[in-house]
């Protein structure tokens, strides 16, 4: 019978390397994509990584002006600079609407009853003491 003729140690560590170095890349393209989505999306993110990373957020404005095909006459730089003095992620009107979910749902775990045992007039009744909540 035939022996099957063994790889030298080096070349199956080499090969064990490149798989690492490929899975490594993937991840770290994943989550470099992440981040770039994100500062592409959130005016938000982009003042926290201004605040903490603005070399990174200085990387994503050169690319985007590279980039850029359109003709714009004003960029996400410039829009980003317009904020107001004021502005923090707290005044969002984002983290407004998460802090009255949250506040809802606080609400609604201290009530004794679940809302699927109360009747229309209770639930109405409590909606009209809400102040997160707009009239009709």
């Amino acid at each position: 019978m035939l022996r099957k003729k063994q790889d030298p140690l080096f070349i199956k560590n080499i090969r064990l390397g490149a798989k690492v170095l490929l899975v490594a890349e993937g991840i770290l393209f994943a989550v470099s994509y992440g981040i770039w989505y994100r500062m592409n999306t959130s005016r938000d993110f982009r003042l926290y990584m201004h605040n903490n990373y603005s070399s990174i957020l200085e990387g994503y404005y050169k690319l985007g002006e590279t980039l850029s095909s359109d003709s714009r006459p004003i960029s996400i730089r410039q829009l980003d600079l317009q904020l107001p003095s004021n502005y923090s992620v707290n005044n969002s009107e984002s983290f407004k609407k998460r802090q009255a979910i949250v506040e809802a749902l606080r609400r609604a775990a201290e009530d004794k009853e679940p809302m699927y045992r109360q009747t229309k007039e209770q639930i109405d009744a409590r909606r009209a003491e809400d102040p997160t909540k707009k009239k009709p």
